[in-house]
């Protein structure tokens, strides 16, 4: 499963904010299905930022935006959907844990 979890109240709280944050509220999505962050596979990628050099993207950010590479049914992929394909091959053997 992927999740997305921003900042809390749309603060900007850094990365070390944004981390504990993160884990914070994987913590409790997982509880709900009766997992613990420790015994999952979790992979953190930081995104953000204002997008100032690209303002057409500072909407949805650098992640989301439409990017020309063709997904899986034929939608356009975005940059963290070719991040997630590869990631998912190169950890497919790993343990439970925070990567």
């Amino acid at each position: 499963r992927t999740f997305a979890i921003p900042d809390p109240s749309s603060l900007r709280v850094g990365s070390g904010g944004a981390t504990l944050n993160a884990v914070a509220t994987l913590a409790d999505l997982l509880s709900l299905d009766g997992l613990r962050v420790a015994d999952c596979l979790v992979i953190m990628i930081h995104s953000g930022g204002d997008s100032q050099r690209l303002p057409s993207n500072s909407v949805c950010g650098k992640a989301w935006c439409a990017f020309p590479s063709e997904g899986a049914q034929g939608s356009l992929d975005a940059p963290l959907d070719l991040v997630l394909r590869h990631l998912r091959r190169m950890f497919r053997t790993t343990r439970a844990g925070l990567v």
